[in-house]
């Protein structure tokens, strides 16, 4: 090998390393809407391995998924724009029956003379981020309801009180 031969051999090692180990799910599909490439996050969030996933469209992949996800590819493909924080809630193979939450981000993947050849995708899980913030809007509400229920008990309280402090003063 040439040294930028192994130069490059090593960048593209690097970038595997990174597309592999990243902590969101990551994939890119052809303009058929099947899998060329898969990150093993995101194919753990489908339910399936990487091998299983490549060459197989989105809605064998997530049936479940499909219509809005295959929307969103479309578009993306169509108006060669990205489409960017979408939240996404649904099932998978993963956990067949608990809906779980992602936020979702659409690129599209174009060659040099603008061509688009497919989509990039990036999924982040939000499922437990989300729940969490729930339980604490719900104990943010219980707090603010007993917060009215004690005042309105301690202003029935004062105004009793004013009301034989007067009683004990026109005696």
């Amino acid at each position: 090998l040439s040294r930028s031969e192994a130069r490059l051999r090593q960048a593209l090692e690097y970038i595997e390393t990174i597309y592999q180990n990243a902590p969101v799910g990551l994939c890119a599909l052809d303009v058929n809407l099947r899998y060329v490439r898969i990150n093993e996050r995101m194919a753990a969030m489908n339910g399936n391995t990487v091998g299983w996933h490549i060459g197989r469209t989105v809605r064998e992949a997530v049936p479940h998924l499909a219509d809005g996800t295959e929307a969103m590819c479309r578009q993306v493909i169509a108006t060669a724009q990205p489409a960017l924080n979408l939240e996404l809630e649904g099932t998978t193979e993963a956990q067949p029956g608990v809906t779980r939450t992602w936020v979702t981000h659409w690129m599209p993947l174009t060659r040099a003379d603008g061509l688009v050849t497919g989509v990039s995708v990036v999924v982040d899980e939000v499922t437990e981020r989300k729940l969490a913030a729930a339980e604490l809007q719900e104990a943010r509400n219980k707090l603010e309801q007993r917060v009215r229920e004690r005042t309105a008990e301690l202003e029935a309280v004062n105004a009793a009180l004013s009301q034989s402090e007067e009683r004990y003063r026109s005696l």
